[in-house]
């Protein structure tokens, strides 16, 4: 009888894949339009402090703090709306200012009391304006680089060109920032019986990985493009070829398994002999997702995904993401607890199989507060990644974990 061959655990495969990878080189790129995929490469100082000026926090009115006292009645001299110039505060004189406004500057101290601790109208510019409520020691006035003065660090590295990114960039007068590119990730697709079409003969299936493949990737952040090759190996090292002179990551689903004719499995192991690959072949200790692979084709990282979609879906979620993630900038990770999950309980059952993994597609359900596990559970149910945004993950020595897939 046959031995089996030794499992690799899941951890030491999802490092081996992230050693395959490395952020690609940062590029100096314009603020404005850039891909929110893109991850700051250096660290971005402020040109400009932020607030610029000191500025208002409030709508009111300001005054010097020694005119100011509950009861007091000040005349008005005057009104500064967000984005216009500073005007004079005259001694015993208050001037009614917005939000954002410029505060004037003042050979004393100035304070500004909310609209609410006046007896002045909000619309119309009144002529004189009573203090009914004061706080002492609040001036409600936010100095000039109060939040970031010009030379801070406004956006460290490993951050996405994201809104939130972006609005602060815009703010502090940066222009242009290092970042890297959007990785390039093609995907393969193999297997006599698989085809591209939606119709194929009766003795084949479509090929539902390469599109299935290709939307996920792009939600973890890629450029993707797809191929599909059929069982041959000549055929199989061409698009590979063509692959990894233009891209950044390969993604190959099938033919790595037992049979006859699993050709990347193949193709892998003779062009390792031959010197124009690196590649290595194993099970996992993992259900579904059992065969895996990874290595270089040539100089170009290669992860190879088992044919069955959930198997090659869950695979996707597991080693894949991480490996797009490390390409644009991220942080290396080496455990699970690393990749990005959520706290959401399953509801259902999900144990440990043989010693290893089990792993489910869920949909996280926030409204209900849960992570619904699909019935059909196969690798080859590929109804259950209908609407999945999340991966279970039952591990025999940690607790379950839930993964967000996107």
């Amino acid at each position: 009888m046959p031995t089996q061959p030794h499992r690799r655990d899941v951890v030491n495969h999802l490092r081996a894949v992230q050693e395959l990878v490395s952020p690609l080189p940062g590029r100096t790129v314009a603020v404005a339009g850039a891909d929110s995929r893109r991850v700051i490469a250096d660290a971005a100082r402020a040109l400009r402090a932020v607030p610029p000026a000191d500025v208002s926090a409030v709508d009111g009115y300001v005054a010097r703090v020694r005119d100011l006292a509950v009861g007091t009645r000040l005349p008005v001299a005057g009104d500064i709306p967000a984005g216009h110039p500073p005007v004079v505060i005259p001694p015993g004189a208050a001037v009614r200012i917005m939000t954002g406004a410029v505060v004037p500057a003042c050979d004393d101290d100035v304070a500004v009391v909310p609209v609410e601790d006046t007896d002045a109208p909000r619309v119309a510019l009144p002529a004189h304006v009573t203090v009914t409520a004061l706080n002492a020691g609040r001036t409600n006035i936010r100095h000039a680089g109060e939040h970031l003065r010009a030379g801070d660090v406004a956006v460290p590295a490993g951050l996405p060109l994201d809104a939130g990114t972006l609005a602060t960039l815009v703010s502090c007068g940066v222009e242009s920032v290092t970042a890297r590119p959007v990785p390039r990730v093609c995907v393969v697709t193999t297997g006599d019986e698989t085809a591209p079409d939606a119709r194929p003969e009766p003795w084949r299936i479509p090929d539902s990985n390469g599109p299935m493949l290709t939307r996920l990737i792009t939600d973890f952040g890629a450029e993707v493009s797809a191929a599909h090759c059929r069982d041959d190996t000549a055929t199989l090292a061409a698009v590979l070829d063509q692959a990894a002179a233009g891209c950044d990551l390969i993604v190959t689903a099938g033919g790595i398994s037992a049979g006859a004719f699993d050709v990347v499995k193949e193709l892998g192991r003779a062009a390792t002999a031959d010197g124009r690959a690196r590649m290595d072949f194993h099970p996992l200790a993992m259900h579904p997702g059992k065969p895996q692979g990874a290595g270089l084709w040539g100089d170009t990282p290669v992860v190879c995904l088992p044919g069955n979609p959930v198997a090659a879906w869950t695979s996707a979620v597991l080693f894949v993401a991480p490996a797009v993630r490390r390409l644009a900038g991220m942080p290396a990770v080496g455990s699970l607890e690393e990749l990005p999950r959520c706290a959401l309980p399953l509801d259902g059952e999900l144990a440990p199989r043989h010693g290893g993994v089990s792993a489910a597609p869920v949909r996280l359900d926030w409204a209900a507060g849960v992570a619904r596990m699909s019935a059909a559970r196969g690798s080859h149910m590929v109804g259950a990644l209908a609407g999945a945004d999340g991966l279970a993950v039952a591990r025999p020595d940690a607790a379950t974990v839930v993964l967000r897939a996107r």
